[in-house]
């Protein structure tokens, strides 16, 4: 799934979130008749995994073989 990104992270606005991570609600924005607002935004990120092991590769191949002890984490 997605996630709503942290709210107002960075010094650039034009690059933050500006939604609240916990109910996706930015302030209240009033507009007139042909008017823009280009510097409110949200962010997303999806969630994911990385699995696999880390290995000490003592000889360089990307294959883990005996003696190459797997990395703790």
């Amino acid at each position: 799934g997605y996630s709503l990104s942290p709210q107002d992270r960075g010094s650039d606005d034009t690059l933050d979130s500006d939604a609240s991570p916990t109910t996706g609600v930015t302030t209240a924005i009033t507009l007139t008749s042909g008017q823009t607002v280009a510097n409110v935004d949200a962010g997303l990120w999806q969630n994911g995994n990385i699995t696999g092991r880390a290995f000490t590769d003592l000889n360089s191949d990307g294959v883990r073989q005996t003696g190459e002890a797997v990395l703790p984490g």
